[in-house]
């Protein structure tokens, strides 16, 4: 049930984020920020979430996801429009970027992933 949840987060951020980057601030379609905001947080959620989660740490797994976002956006808005191609696809990866990294220490501290990947330290008894 844990899976769950924690996609239905990412998801969810990743539409709301879609949402206001592209549609409201770039009006890029509200259909192609929604379909943009799923397909990533699917891509990333397979390709970095669930093989790296449990037992990276948080820059690694948010550099991936970034690289995984930034090669998405900017694939869609090559085929679409070259206006502003880097701002626009900067700025969304910035922002999911930004969404993922305080997301992976919400799991974190959750107990969603391993105390090895938290490199948290346990006090000895």
């Amino acid at each position: 049930m844990k899976g769950h949840k924690v996609f239905g987060a990412k998801v969810l951020s990743y539409v709301l984020i879609g949402w206001v980057i592209l549609r409201l601030i770039f009006n890029v379609p509200l259909l192609h920020a929604i379909a943009l905001g799923l397909v990533l947080s699917l891509i990333t959620y397979i390709l970095a979430d669930i093989p790296f989660l449990k037992t990276h740490w948080n820059k690694l797994l948010t550099a991936l996801n970034f690289l995984l976002v930034l090669a998405g956006i900017s694939y869609y808005l090559l085929s679409t429009d070259s206006n502003l191609l880097i701002v626009k696809a900067l700025v969304y990866t910035i922002s999911l970027t930004l969404f993922d990294y305080f997301h992976h220490i919400w799991l974190q501290k959750n107990h969603y992933t391993s105390k090895k990947a938290c490199r948290v330290a346990t006090p000895k008894s």
